[in-house]
C-alpha cells in the first residue's frame, strides 16, 4: 500500500471531523432567521439558540435568581463591601473632616441644605402648631403677673383674676396668629443658618462618638447590619431579578447573543472543532486496516 493510500484517508477523515463540528457549532447561531423556499421551511432554520431564545432566557433567568443572585449572597456582598467603605468614613470622621467635606465635589451643598433646611423647617412648623399656647402663655403671664402684683395691694385689687386671664388669653391668640403667619419662615431661617454652620464643623464637634474611630465604626457595622436586615430583604423582594434577565436576554439580538457565548465560550468551542479534526483523524486511521 503506498504512502498516498495511507495518508489521504487519514487527511480527508480529519477534514470532515473539523468540518462537521465546524458546521455544528454554526448552526448554533445561524442562520439567525427561518428560511423558506415558498412555503416550505427549510430544517434546522433558524439556529437552535436563535429558535429557543425565549426557552434559554427563563432558563438563565432561573440560573442567576436562584443560584447566581440570591438575596443571601448580594447582602453578604453588601455587607463585605460596607465594611471596607466603614472603615473608610471611620477614619475620614476622626481626622477632624467636615459634613461638606464628606460629600462629592459635583454635589450642590447649597441645593441639599436648602432641601434638608425645608424638610426639618416643616417638620418643627408642625410640631409647633401642636402647642396649646393658651394653656402655656396663660400659665407664663400668670405667673409674671402675679409676681408685679405682688407687691402692689392695689393694682391687685384692679387687676382681677378675669382681666388677667383676658390679657393671657389675648397674649396666646396674638401668639399663635404670629406663629401661623411667620413661624414656618422664622424656623427655617434658624436652620438653614444652623445647618450652614454645622456642615463646615468637624463631624467630632456634632457628634461626640466621632472622637472615637473604635466606637464609631461598631456603631456604623451596627445601623448598617440592622438597616439591611430591616430593608434590604424588602428591597431585594421588590427587585425581579428574573424578570430582569429573562426580558434582557429575549430583547437580545441574535447576533450581539452570539458575540456574547463566543466570547466566553470560544476557546471551548474551538476545541471541540479541533477534536473532531482528532476524531476524523482516527477514524481514517481505523479504515486503513478494514
Amino acid at each position: 500500500m503506498s504512502f498516498v493510500h495511507i495518508i489521504m484517508p487519514i487527511i480527508i477523515g480529519s477534514i470532515i471531523g473539523y468540518f462537521t463540528n465546524y458546521l455544528a457549532i454554526k448552526m448554533l447561531f445561524r442562520p439567525h432567521k427561518p428560511i423558506y423556499i415558498g412555503k416550505f421551511k427549510l430544517p434546522f432554520t433558524p439556529g437552535i439558540i436563535p429558535k429557543n431564545q425565549k426557552r434559554i432566557a427563563r432558563a438563565v433567568g432561573d440560573a442567576v435568581s436562584d443560584q447566581l443572585l440570591t438575596k443571601e449572597a448580594v447582602l453578604e456582598s453588601l455587607e463585605n463591601t460596607a465594611d471596607k467603605y466603614i472603615s473608610e468614613i471611620a477614619a475620614k470622621v476622626c481626622g477632624g473632616i467636615s459634613i461638606t467635606e464628606m460629600l462629592p465635589k459635583e454635589t450642590e451643598n447649597d441645593k441639599i441644605i436648602n432641601s434638608l433646611s425645608d424638610t426639618l423647617s416643616k417638620g418643627i412648623f408642625e410640631k409647633a402648631k401642636q402647642i396649646d399656647f393658651d394653656s402655656v402663655i396663660g400659665q407664663l403671664g400668670r405667673e409674671a403677673i402675679g409676681s408685679i402684683l405682688g407687691s402692689s395691694p392695689l393694682l391687685a385689687m384692679l387687676f382681677n383674676e378675669d382681666m388677667q386671664n383676658r390679657v393671657c388669653g389675648k397674649l396666646g391668640n396674638a401668639a399663635r396668629n404670629y406663629l401661623d403667619a411667620h413661624g414656618e419662615e422664622m424656623i427655617r431661617q434658624f436652620v438653614s443658618e444652623y445647618i450652614k454652620e454645622a456642615a463646615d464643623k468637624p463631624v467630632g464637634e456634632l457628634v461626640p462618638i466621632a472622637e472615637d474611630k473604635e466606637r464609631l465604626q461598631d456603631f456604623l457595622e451596627k445601623l448598617f447590619r440592622k438597616a439591611a436586615e430591616k430593608y434590604g430583604t424588602d428591597i431585594l423582594n421588590n427587585i425581579d431579578v428574573k424578570g430582569i434577565v429573562v426580558k434582557r436576554v429575549e430583547e437580545m439580538d441574535v447576533d450581539e447573543l452570539e458575540k456574547l457565548v463566543l466570547s466566553v465560550m470560544n476557546q471551548e468551542l474551538q476545541a471541540v472543532i479541533n477534536l473532531g479534526a482528532v476524531i476524523g483523524a482516527l477514524i481514517g486511521i481505523i479504515n486503513i486496516f478494514l
